[in-house]
Order: structure tokens, then sequence, then C-alpha cells
């Protein structure tokens, strides 16, 4: 990494190159989202400010002067559809959970959501499993039946050093976390208990990335408990503590329902652009 003097020598000889643009970004986010586009450097709001100092956020320089801001496991993962399973045994779209909302999490724990996180791909690579939709980003962790996995662990590690995490590649078995679609109820049917968790182990056939729009938001939910949830059925980390009772200040990036829901149902399309990743 180049040192500080070589930071300022980069942003010195940007001025002496001509003109130059240096946007202004509001927030993380669109720190993030300044980068992805190509800038070369970024000036910093007092808002954008405030944030680096009230949360645990860092600010590092990356090829030349581009600022990137990150805060504890916030590049998020999940497209806005990816559905979660609530407590009360319902699926409910990523982008319309909300702090307060109870989760199930692994070994079908209950987890409170403290916050969503909400952050543009930039130039990641979302990714589908088994032939599904793509619609998660390489750092994520899965559970897998000898511990959390994710396609790009050096990432994994980036936000959270502590968590262990190997690498997940075509034939490793995930551990998922499904409803049971055929109950049996005798009787009144309102009086139904809730449809019982199946959990099954799947084995991973494929695993493809693909290019996205870079401003398509992603979403993370951050969790009290085991910090673990369901997503489209498998077992996930959020990636903050070690999965065991752990409590950690984290930003509440969470959005109005009325944006989360626009997110959700007019989320940008994929291209066709697919690139694999080889068995392990």
């Amino acid at each position: 990494m180049a040192s500080q003097a070589e930071k300022a020598e980069t942003f010195r000889k940007l001025h002496q190159s001509g003109t130059f643009v240096i946007p202004n970004p509001w927030d993380i986010g669109s720190a993030r989202m300044l980068q992805a586009w190509g800038f070369k450097a970024l000036a910093t709001t007092s808002v954008l400010a405030l944030l680096v100092a009230a949360a645990p956020c860092t600010i590092s320089l990356h090829g030349g002067a581009l600022i990137k801001a990150s805060v504890a496991h916030a590049d998020s993962c999940f497209i806005a559809s990816t559905r979660v399973l609530m407590a009360d045994h319902s699926w409910k779209a990523i982008a319309l959970v909300r702090a307060g909302d109870a989760v199930i999490g692994m070994d079908g724990v209950v987890n409170r959501v403290t916050g969503v996180e909400r952050v543009p791909l930039g130039g990641r690579l979302l990714y589908s499993l088994n032939g599904g939709p793509a619609f998660v980003t390489a750092e994520h962790p899965f559970l897998g039946i000898d511990g959390w996995r994710s396609i790009q662990p050096e990432a994994t590690r980036r936000e959270n050093s502590e968590l262990l995490v190997a690498p997940l590649s075509v034939g490793d078995r995930l551990q998922t976390i499904q409803l049971d679609s055929n109950p049996m109820v005798a009787g009144n049917a309102a009086l139904a208990p809730m449809p019982a968790l199946q959990h099954e182990v799947v084995e991973i056939r494929s695993v493809i990335g693909v290019t996205a729009d870079p401003r398509l938001t992603v979403f993370n939910l951050l969790l009290d408990g085991n910090h673990s949830y369901i997503a489209d059925g498998f077992v996930v980390h959020n990636k903050g503590g070690l999965g065991i009772i752990e409590a950690r200040h984290v930003v509440d990036c969470s959005a109005d329902a009325d944006m989360a829901a626009r997110e959700s149902s007019e989320a940008p399309a994929l291209s066709t652009s697919a690139h694999a990743v080889p068995s392990g």
C-alpha cells in the first residue's frame, strides 16, 4: 500500500494534469458508488465526516488518490428481492425488512434485526448457486456442514478478521432451512400451527458470477443473537461477530419503506456476462 506521502504526491499530480472532477459524496454509500464509477479522488462533506467520526469506519486510498470508505461489515451482499425467513415463518424481501423485525437464524433461533445495510453494488459481481438467480456478492458467508464458507474468503476477512471462513466451491455442501410445504392439518385450519422448519443439506453444483449495474443496491441485516439469518433458504452469516451472542456497534443504514419497496420491484436487470467458479 502506498505511503501517505505517496498518496499526497498522487493527489498533487492530479492538479498538474489539467482540469479534473472531484465529486462530493454525502454518505458511505454514495462514496462507494462514485468509487465504482472511476473517480480518482473524492471530497468529503460534513455529513460524511460526522459519520466517519461516529462509526467504526476507515478511509483509505486505492489506485492513487481514490478514497474508499467502509463501515464494519458494510459491503452488504444480497439483492433487494432475496427472501428472508421471518420469526413467524413467513418470507419477506430483504429490502422490506426493518429494524425491530425478528428473523430465523441458524439452528432455528430467533434473532432481532438492529439495522439494515444498503450500499451500491459497485464493480463487484453477483453470484448464482445451482442455476438460481444471481443474488449474492462474493464475500458473504454461507453455513456449510463443516463451518462458514464464502466465494472470496479474503474479502470476508477484510470485513471480519475473526470469523473463520473457508472457500466455497463446487462440490461443497451447504445447510439450508425451508418451510414444510405439506404440513398435516386436522380440524380447523385456522388453528393450525406454523409450518415446521425443514433442515436440509444442499450440494453446490455450480457457482456462476455475473456483472450487474453498479448502481444496484445490495442489502445485509444487522442482528443481535448469533448473527445469522436465512436468505433464499441458505443459512448465512451477517459478518458481525462470530456467530455467537456478541454485541457490536454498527451504523443503521436502513431506508424508508417506500424506497425499499421500489428497489425490490424495480431492481436493474443483470447482464448476461458470466464467470464460473471452479470446483475445489
